[in-house]
């Protein structure tokens, strides 16, 4: 939950212009829930957990990261004042009352407590509505339970061993997943980007991409990974344990309660370096480090010895950069200049000497056997012959060598100077000191000692300025408390927090090679309690935000007499330790003394008021079922969210799990792994290959990967078969496609380089076609084995080897309901590419959840009491409640239904928009010519021209006039429309872009100078102030802004909305049955997917949401205002949770942009079915119903208040069942869910009494409607006669708008 609420309520924290209201952040928070919801579609349990009150160990990173972002956070806003820019006057949203930079919330600020409040109504609503919620067990584990959200979460799994699922971006899921040591346990995670788009889509959920990592292939790499230990172990090989292994091996390298070991960085290679040094010593250790959480100090003790060997490196590449800087003359090294030294030799270099030295007397070459010459003597005879001028020459003959030292041809012997030289050098030679030459093992001995000098200084300058040590013991005790901090770290993941009070009290850690003589620790946590809200609030946050404290604590963090001020600095170091992200930095800070700390806040606590003492309690997890009984729940934003005046969710405290029994450690007893893994959970053992670990240059976030990576190369199982038999076997059966992740296919034909193989079926004989290619087919073939070799081998390190086959396959898309309520598999040509034939997986792999499926008995697939909708065209897409069924075939369904007596009220609301737009239309380059514009010009201006600059918001600002969105399709209605011959506008448009030219000549002067220009700057518009051209830019486009939909035609509808709703407040209802309904007649909610993906939709057109699992509650009605392919801009009549205001086209929080398929057009009716039966359903006993508010009745709660009731009208009695008659009282009971609901004519007394509920849920209550909300209700219920024409259709318009103005 954390990362959503961040996300959600600080998208943008580089920004400090940026600002957010609480409502907008509650909403955006429930769209996200909802949409995360909707993708995993949980069958049993959905358990939310927000962090709670944290462990001490834990609050050291919470402290350091919250004081981190108080500092970049003035930072920001100082940058932006020295720029200018104008600073909103409203504060901005401090992170800190959640956390900043991490996904850890604070237990205790008001908006915590508020944020609770609402998702107690979040969730009361979904259940009451979504036919999605209703079957599943919702928990919610808020921030007044003590603990991290996941480890609140593993909890809850630890007591239930269910095949699990997370959400969440933190890499610690990983580890805890692992550690379930369950195959089928996957996490959901946002795509990670990395450059320009890092920031795109955050905290708005419908551009974020989702992807979901399945630990099954995890683990199997896993077992690539340490395959090789399985020949070489003298004791078992258990993966389970291997895997423990890797989790204490990752927390050595990092994790969230202690810093990590110096020189180790994961980005370096630090991981892959463990793994090697694991497998090359696992085989000495007699066992296994990490026993199911507990550490074995004595095998641990050996594996940290090992690693020292790395921090021998990292002093070797530290003292190597210190030489290479000394050895550059422009960098300042301490280097003393040391005297001339005393020229020395050896004994043996004597007589080399005095050899050289002959050549002088003799003149005849002198030779050397070099061979048998050590190094440094190589050396001295070099020297000596360079320095007395002579030449010399090494000859090689086999594995012997000599050195021959001679006199040139032209050697000059009356040259005095040069004879005088020599003789200079050979006196100083003579003069050298005989010194004693060190043997081999005198001079490492020598290099060795000088060597563990330098690096013993090397660490003690370490303690002394990271840390200010001077003393062994001091360093000692660093040691245990790390080890003590690493074994807290696996008891905290493997079961439960350890102790609440403990924490690392170092900023930095022990270097590795001090971390040794460990194996007789002995560590004694104390469980402890957790802290109260109020005592982490002042724990962990920095005196910038002491607004989210109680008045009464807060000069406690910034009056310089206050006894803790010291734990409040106002300036810190930050020390970067190696690291190369500034959000790595350690922030040196002191840390929290809980004794000083608790004291201070002692006698000033029992003065804090009633709800702060309320606020610094902890609270019960709750859980959350559905439950036919109903009771109301008020809202506490009623301006924002609707009451709920019956809710259906039962609100209880949650009771953990009570089992005598320990949970199970390791992988359970049978197990499904590889190839019998359940249905969607993906393996690489359902193809054979080969395994190998070697550099691949696989591509990780758009680069090439420089590390060894895991390689599989498949063993194609169709290598020795020729292309007509594949056909033969293939063609028309059932395959897997996406190795490894199956999806079930159908084979339609396959290709190779040279032709399209296809069957041909005669009776019981088939036979192969073989086509040439075409140069479509050709390039088909080429470019799918192309992607196929490039996608498998540089994405995912597989090698297919050569592809010499494709095969084409429709891929499953689904189930699709036939008009006998059958369900079969629909499969479609999804990609334009082949598959190749060496990725496809035979056997039976399908998946339970798709089967072909007859069709149900009527009364099953409609049972009593069910909503559907009916598609009579006089009563066309009204819900109704299914009151009996008619078994006898053809089986049908009697229908309840509920309508208004007034005919002209039974008609659905018609919008003739086309009256706005009736100005004449040029074609795009028509328009440029009459403006001297060039097409180039004509197409940026019109659309939404991006421009950058970095002191404007988050550097990204749009100049365009946006009348047309090319990727889209979107018109501006009254300015732009697109035909097949391309875009055009209208007078008003040329009228707009004239002004906006003559208003800015330089935009369009510069795209013209341009043309092929793709990124813009400001300065390239300017050559003055960039924030005032900017600033000026945007107030001309704000005061001259067009909408998709004109206002003039937005006013018209809402004012033909108001008169209807007028009209309709007291109007009188009835109630009517219909008998014989075929099945093809209705539309239940859960078919609509099927059913209405075929709809075709106008602007203006009038839909109501046939679906029941989704955002927008079943029955609401809005109207069309932007059509883009199969995605729908809708205007609601109301609220809707997860609305917007399609960038200001309409009011907030009532468009959606959603796919067309949940709605049903009513006023272009398409009747979802192929013939009309309808004419055998007739009403009968229609009887008015009286405006009486009846107790009993059953009122409806939607995101809109348009909305009608989900539950059925009429409640069957057990004993009796359901008649198709009416009387009156069903009809007063139905005529009170259409008055009742909207609370028409009624007072609060009128309101049926509240039931118990639980004492901790907020207690709720009903209150009337106004009139306006009123009607937004009754429009949900409106009907269409198609037989009206569309003359008619308009007279009604007319005529409801004269109706509604005395004056005409």
């Amino acid at each position: 939950m954390n990362g959503i609420i961040h996300n959600c309520s600080h998208p943008n924290d580089s920004d400090p212009l940026f600002r957010i209201t609480e409502a907008q952040i509650f909403v955006a928070i429930f769209n996200y829930i909802d949409y995360i919801f909707a993708k995993i579609k949980p069958r049993k349990v959905f358990m939310m957990a927000i962090d709670g009150v944290a462990p001490r160990a834990k609050m050291n990173q919470q402290r350091s990261r919250r004081f981190r972002s108080a500092l970049d956070a003035q930072n920001n806003a100082e940058k932006a004042l020295k720029s200018g820019a104008e600073i909103p006057k409203e504060p901005a949203f401090d992170s800190n009352c959640i956390t900043p930079g991490n996904s850890t919330l604070i237990i205790g600020t008001p908006f915590m407590e508020r944020l609770h409040s609402q998702l107690l109504y979040f969730v009361n609503k979904k259940i009451t509505e979504d036919a999605n919620w209703k079957g599943v067990t919702v928990i919610l584990s808020g921030h007044n339970v003590p603990g991290e959200g996941e480890h609140k979460i593993m909890k809850y799994i630890r007591e239930i061993k269910q095949v699990p699922g997370l959400y969440g971006l933190d890499a610690d899921l990983i580890m805890l997943g692992l550690l379930c040591h369950e195959p089928h346990f996957s996490l959901l995670r946002e795509e990670v980007t990395f450059g320009q788009n890092r920031k795109k889509g955050k905290g708005n959920v419908e551009s974020q991409n989702f992807y979901l990592m399945h630990l099954s292939l995890v683990r199997e790499y896993l077992s690539f990974e340490f395959k090789s230990l399985e020949s070489v172990l003298p004791f078992k090989y258990d993966l389970e344990r291997i895997i423990d292994d890797v989790i204490l091996m990752c927390f050595f390298i990092g994790n969230d309660f202690l810093p990590h070991l110096p020189g180790l960085h994961i980005n370096e290679g630090a991981l892959a370096t463990f793994f090697d040094i694991y497998k090359s010593i696992l085989p000495t250790f007699g066992g296994y480090m990490n026993e199911h959480g507990d550490l074995n100090l004595h095998i641990v003790q050996k594996f940290v010895s090992k690693l020292a060997d790395l921090e021998l490196e990292e002093f070797r590449g530290a003292v190597g950069d210190a030489e290479w800087l000394a050895s550059k003359g422009n960098h300042k090294v301490n280097k003393k200049v040391r005297p001339p030294k005393e020229l020395e030799m050896s004994a043996k270099q004597f007589d080399l000497y005095v050899k050289v030295k002959s050549l002088f007397s003799t003149k005849e070459p002198v030779e050397i056997d070099w061979s048998k010459l050590p190094e440094r003597d190589r050396k001295f005879v070099l020297d000596l012959a360079d320095k007395l001028g002579v030449q010399h020459s090494i000859e090689t003959e086999g594995k012997h060598s000599v050195i021959k030292i001679f006199f040139t041809e032209d050697e000059d012997d009356s040259d005095e100077e040069g004879i005088e030289a020599r003789e200079r050098i050979l006196k100083k030679y003579e003069k050298a000191k005989i010194v004693r030459e060190e043997t081999a093992e005198e001079i490492e001995a020598e290099r060795k000692r000088v060597f563990e000098q330098k690096y013993s200084e090397w660490k003690t300058d370490y303690y002394k300025s990271k840390l200010e040590f001077s003393s062994e013991a001091e360093i000692s005790k660093m040691v245990f408390h790390y080890i003590e901090g690493i074994q807290w770290v696996l008891y905290y993941y493997y079961k439960g927090v350890p102790s609440w009070e403990w924490f690392y009290p170092y900023h930095y850690t022990p270097k590795i090679s001090d971390i040794a003589n460990f194996d007789h620790f002995k560590f004694d946590f104390n469980l402890g309690k957790p802290f109260r809200p109020f005592e982490q609030l002042m724990a962990v946050l920095p005196p910038y935000s002491k607004q989210h404290v109680p008045p009464l604590l807060q000069d406690l963090m910034v009056n310089i007499h206050s006894p803790i001020i010291d734990f409040y600095p106002l300036k810190f170091e930050l020390d970067m330790n190696g690291k190369k992200a500034d959000w790595e930095a350690i922030v040196k800070i002191p840390f929290i003394d809980e004794a000083r700390l608790l004291n201070a806040l002692k006698d000033r606590q029992n003065l804090l008021s009633k709800e702060e003492k309320k606020r610094n309690s902890e609270g019960p997890a709750l859980v959350f079922r559905y439950s036919s009984s109903t009771h109301p729940f008020k809202s506490l934003l009623p301006n924002v969210f609707p009451d709920i005046p019956f809710s259906n969710c039962k609100m209880e405290y949650y009771v953990a799990y009570d089992s005598k029994t320990k949970p199970f450690l390791g992988l359970l007893p049978g197990a499904r792994l590889g190839t019998k893994l359940l249905p969607g959970f993906p393996s690489f053992d359902t193809l054979k290959y080969n395994v190998s670990i070697g550099y691949h240059g696989v591509n990780v976030f758009n680069s090439d990967s420089k590390n060894p990576s895991v390689v599989l190369s498949i063993k194609n199982q169709f290598d020795s078969i020729s292309p007509e038999e594949v056909a033969k076997r293939l063609i028309g059966k059932i395959v897997f496609s996406g190795w490894p992740f199956l999806v079930e296919s159908k084979v339609v034909s396959i290709s190779d380089e040279f032709f399209v193989y296809e069957l041909k079926r005669s009776g019981n004989q088939t036979q192969v076609i073989k086509i040439p290619h075409s140069d479509d087919t050709s390039k088909r073939f080429w470019v799918s084995s192309e992607r196929a070799e490039s996608y498998y081998s540089k994405r995912c390190g597989v090698v297919l080897g050569p592809i010499d086959i494709c095969v084409k396959v429709e891929t499953l898309q689904g189930m699709q309901l036939l008009n006998d309520g059958s369900i079969v598999k629909k499969f479609t040509p999804k990609f334009d590419y082949d598959v190749p034939l060496a990725s496809l997986v035979l056997g039976n792999y399908e998946d339970p959840r798709f089967k072909n499926k007859p069709a149900p008995k009527i009364e099953e697939e409609f049972p009593v009491e069910s909503q559907t909708f009916f598609l009579s065209p006089k009563l066309y897409g009204l819900l109704g409640t299914v009151i009996s069924h008619n078994t006898v075939r053809p089986a049908t369904v009697d229908l309840r239904l509920g309508r208004f007596v007034d005919a002209d009220l039974q008609n659905e609301l018609q919008f003739d928009i086309s009256q706005f737009d009736e100005d004449r239309y040029y074609p795009s380059w028509q328009v440029g010519k009459r403006l001297k514009v060039s097409a180039f010009a004509m197409s940026k201006i019109t659309s939404n021209l991006i421009i950058n600059t970095e002191h404007h918001g988050n550097g990204r600002v749009g100049i365009g006039l946006g009348l047309k969105y090319d990727s889209k399709g979107l018109k501006v209605l009254g300015y732009s429309r697109k035909t097949e011959k391309g875009w055009e506008f209208s007078e008003k448009a040329l009228d707009l872009i004239t002004r906006y030219q003559q208003a800015f000549p330089s935009i369009f002067a510069r795209l013209e100078k341009n043309p092929d220009g793709d990124y813009y700057k400001v300065s390239d518009f300017t050559k003055g102030n960039p924030q005032e051209f900017v600033k000026s830019v945007k107030a001309w486009l704000k005061e001259n802004y067009v909408d998709d939909l004109l206002s003039d035609a937005i006013k018209y509808i809402d004012d033909e909305l108001t008169a209807f709703k007028e009209r309709a407040n007291d109007a009188e209802t009835e109630v009517i049955d219909i008998k014989g309904i075929p099945r093809k007649n209705i539309l239940k909610p859960a078919h609509a997917s099927f059913r209405l993906s075929n709809q075709q939709f106008k602007l203006g057109d009038r839909v109501v949401n046939c679906t029941d699992d989704s955002i927008i509650p079943v029955g609401t009605k809005g109207f069309v205002a932007g059509i883009e392919g199969d995605i729908l801009d809708i205007v609601f009549d109301g609220f809707v949770m997860g609305g917007s205001d399609l960038n200001g086209r309409c009011a907030d929080n009532r468009g959606i942009s959603c796919p067309k398929w949940p709605f049903l057009n009513l006023t272009n009716i398409q009747p979802p079915y192929a013939t009309n039966d309808v004419r055998k359903a007739a009403p009968v006993n229609k009887k008015p119903a009286t405006p009486k508010h009846n107790p009993n009745s059953i009122q409806s709660s939607k995101w809109n208040h348009g909305a009608p009731n989900p539950r059925p009208v009429y409640p069957p009695n057990p004993q009796h069942p359901v008649q198709p008659s009416v009387d009156a009282k069903d009809a007063n009971q139905v005529e009170q869910m259409l008055k009742s609901m909207l609370h028409i004519g009624s007072s609060t007394e009128d309101v049926p009494p509240m039931p118990a509920v639980n004492p901790y849920m907020p207690q709720p209550a009903t209150t009337p409607l106004n009139s306006e909300e009123a009607s937004k209700t009754l429009l949900s219920i409106l009907h269409h006669k198609p037989e009206e024409t569309a003359d008619r259709a308009k007279e009604n318009v007319k005529k409801n708008r004269h109706r509604n103005n005395p004056k005409k």
